[in-house]
């Protein structure tokens, strides 16, 4: 997720935050306090996106918010997966041609 350039810490605490709420949404019916939790988290990833969520209103209007919202958690979920799909393709190659001292050139496509 830092490997982006416009990635700040408020746009990584995104990610993190709104896929747990999905994973605590998707858990809740085990126990009430994974709802708890996932509003929790839910109302955390909200917080990351208040600067942009704020000059979405201005500019655009509240329609636009609403759409925007929901565009952005989505995106933050893509992200999350790529991030994941990028992690574990690095260990399987890693654990394939076992070049455990290598830098993450998979990921950054950096060629020696």
């Amino acid at each position: 997720m830092s490997d982006n350039r416009h990635a700040q810490i408020a746009d990584m605490m995104a990610v993190i935050f709104g896929t747990l709420s999905v994973f605590s949404f998707g858990f809740g019916f085990l126990s009430v306090y994974f709802w708890y939790a996932a509003i929790m988290f839910l109302a955390s990833w909200f917080f990351c996106r208040a600067q942009l969520s704020y000059f979405f209103i201005i500019n655009g209007g509240i329609l636009f918010f609403i759409e925007a919202l929901g565009l952005m958690f989505i995106l933050d979920l893509v992200r999350f997966t790529c991030v994941t799909h990028a992690i574990f393709k690095y260990k399987i190659m890693n654990k394939i041609f076992n070049r455990s001292n290598e830098k993450l050139s998979i990921i950054t496509n950096v060629t020696k």
